[in-house]
C-alpha cells in the first residue's frame, strides 16, 4: 500500500509541473531527432571503459540500474535491454564486444572496443566502434585518456582471463533488474551531467577501422536481431535523412543544443544592456532634473515648464525601460531554468519507474 501511494505521489508530481517545463522539453524534443542509436552514448561506453577495472565490472557498469548509462531497447519491449559483454584476444589485440540480450538464444551486437598495445612505445590505441546496424557504418570513436586506465594492467598483467558474459536471456545477475525506459531528451540531459562532472578522457573521430577489426569481430559476433529485422537498420531508419551513421545525429543535436544556448546567451545580453542602459538613463535623468532645479530661479517661467515637461518625458522613457527590462529578465530566467526542470523530471521519471518494479 505504501509503494502505490508513493507511485501515486509521484505521478501527481509530474502533473504539477508548470506548464513551461512541458513546453521547454517539447522544444528539445523537436529540436534533433530520436534514433534508437541516441539510447546508448558510445563515450559514455568509452569513459565507463576507463573507469573499470575489468571486464566484469565494465559489464557492471554499463547495466547498473541506479546509473541509467544506458536507455536502449532494441527489441521494443519498453524496457531497457541487458548487455553483455564478450572478449577476444589476439597477442597484444583485444577485442570487446557488447552485445544486447534480446530473447531466448537472440543477441545483437551494438558496439565494440578495440584494444591494443605497441611492443615498442607500450603505448595503448583504443577504438570504440558502433554496430553498423544501430550506429550506422563508419561510427568510430577514439578515446584519449588523461590518465593511464586500470584495465590496461588487468589486460596485459597476470590476472587476466579471456571474459565471456554468463548471462543470458532470464538468467540475469543478482544486482540487475529490468526497468523502464526514459524519453531520450532526459537520458541526454542525464549524459550531459554526466561528462560535465567526470572528463576522464577527451575523443577524436576515427575513419578507418583496425585492419585486426574485422577478423577478431567474426569469432564472437551475434547478429541475431538485425537478420530476424533488416528493415530496421540505421540506414533503413534515416532514409528520409541521408544520415550516414549515428555522428551526423550527434552534429544536429550538439548544433540544436549550440542555438538554444546562444539564444539564452543572446537574451542575458539583452537583459544585461537593458539594466545598463536603465541605470545609465535613471542616472541622466536624476542629473537632469537637479540641473533643472538649479536653473530655474534664473529662467523665466517658461523655460521652467520646459523643464518639467522634459523631465516628465525623461521619466516616461525610464518606467518604459524598467518594464522592458523586467520582461527580458524574466525571459531570460525561465530558459535558464529549463535544464533545472528538466532535471527534476528526470528524476520523478526514475523514483516512477522504480516504484513500477
Amino acid at each position: 500500500m505504501k509503494r502505490v501511494f508513493l507511485f501515486i505521489l509521484t505521478l501527481g508530481s509530474l502533473f504539477l509541473v508548470p506548464h513551461s517545463v512541458m513546453a521547454d522539453e517539447t522544444v528539445t524534443v523537436t529540436a534533433t531527432t530520436s534514433d534508437i542509436s541516441e539510447n546508448l552514448d558510445l563515450k559514455t561506453v568509452a569513459t565507463l571503459f576507463g573507469q573499470a577495472k575489468d571486464l566484469e565490472q565494465f559489464e557492471q557498469m554499463l547495466n547498473n540500474p541506479d546509473s541509467a548509462f544506458s536507455n536502449l531497447d532494441l527489441n521494443g519491449d519498453g524496457e531497457v535491454d541487458y548487455l553483455r559483454v564478450v572478449e577476444t584476444a589476439d597477442g597484444n589485440r583485444h577485442l570487446v564486444v557488447i552485445q544486447a540480450v534480446l530473447a531466448k538464444d537472440i543477441y545483437q551486437d551494438v558496439a565494440s572496443i578495440f584494444v591494443e598495445k605497441d611492443e615498442t612505445t607500450q603505448s595503448v590505441t583504443v577504438q570504440v566502434i558502433g554496430d553498423e546496424y544501430v550506429y550506422g557504418t563508419n561510427y568510430i570513436i577514439e578515446p584519449v585518456y588523461i590518465y593511464r586506465p586500470v584495465i590496461y594492467d588487468w589486460f596485459w598483467g597476470p590476472s587476466w582471463v579471456c571474459w565471456h558474459s554468463p548471462f543470458y536471456w532470464d538468467y540475469w545477475p543478482t544486482w540487475w533488474h529490468p526497468y523502464h525506459c526514459i524519453a531520450h531528451h532526459l537520458y541526454w540531459d542525464h549524459i550531459y551531467w554526466h561528462h560535465h562532472y567526470h572528463p576522464i578522457c577527451t575523443y577524436r573521430t576515427g575513419h578507418h577501422y583496425h585492419p585486426h577489426y574485422a577478423p577478431m569481430r567474426e569469432r564472437v559476433s551475434r547478429t541475431d536481431y538485425a537478420t530476424r529485422h533488416p528493415e530496421r537498420s540505421f540506414a533503413s531508419r534515416n532514409v528520409s535523412t541521408r544520415y550516414a551513421n549515428a555522428r551526423d545525429i550527434d552534429r544536429n543535436r550538439q548544433a540544436a543544443m549550440r542555438t538554444t544556448g546562444a539564444s539564452r546567451v543572446s537574451a542575458d545580453g539583452r537583459a544585461a544592456t537593458t539594466r545598463v542602459s536603465n541605470r545609465s538613463t535613471a542616472d541622466a535623468s536624476r542629473t537632469f532634473g537637479s540641473t533643472n532645479v538649479r536653473t530655474t530661479s534664473r529662467v523665466g517661467s517658461s523655460d521652467a515648464n520646459r523643464a518639467s515637461s522634459a523631465t516628465r518625458v525623461e521619466s516616461t522613457a525610464v518606467r518604459t525601460s524598467s518594464t522592458r527590462n523586467t520582461a527580458t529578465a524574466n525571459t531570460a530566467t525561465r530558459s535558464q531554468s529549463s535544464t533545472t526542470r528538466s532535471q527534476t523530471a528526470f528524476r520523478l521519471f526514475r523514483t516512477s519507474r522504480y516504484l513500477l518494479l
